[in-house]
């Protein structure tokens, strides 16, 4: 009977290692991007920061969530596992049907990515894409995206 009990709990503290191992944890807030996103923002206050940083930041450009300091939502820095990001990347019109945007992304080659995509209210999106507003769409190419 002891044997199976040491059995029982090796294999609890297996299973609990590996869940809360940080490859889990980052795995899982791939999983869940879009749900975890939608609890602590909203479309519209993506829409107003990301239209605010095409006003100050017009150019296409990488920026540093470090260099916005307090112009970047506070909320959405431990969105997903920190390690691997928040990125932020400006692109300017390439022609009249495509207005300028901002990508806001986490990811890793290994894991896959998954972010945000803010314009204008006629922007429609560069890739697959779920629609939050206006402007503001969501996307997750990790394997078991939340899309």
């Amino acid at each position: 009977m002891k044997p199976l009990i040491t059995i029982g709990i090796l294999l609890v503290a297996a299973f609990l290692f590996v869940w809360f191992s940080p490859t889990c944890r980052i795995t899982r807030s791939f999983d869940n991007f879009e749900r975890n996103a939608k609890k602590v923002i909203t479309g519209p206050e993506l829409a107003a920061w990301g239209n605010a940083i095409l006003e100050k930041y017009p150019t296409n450009g990488w920026l540093k969530v470090r260099d916005l300091g307090t112009n970047f939502p506070p909320q959405l820095r431990t969105l997903v596992a920190p390690e691997l990001g928040p990125h932020i990347m400006v692109y300017e019109a390439l022609e009249t049907n495509q207005p300028p945007w901002v990508m806001i992304s986490w990811g890793s080659g290994f894991l896959g990515h998954c972010g945000f995509e803010i314009g204008p209210t006629n922007f429609t999106g560069s890739r697959a894409h779920h629609r939050w507003t206006a402007g503001v769409y969501s996307w997750n190419d990790h394997g078991n995206g939340s899309q």
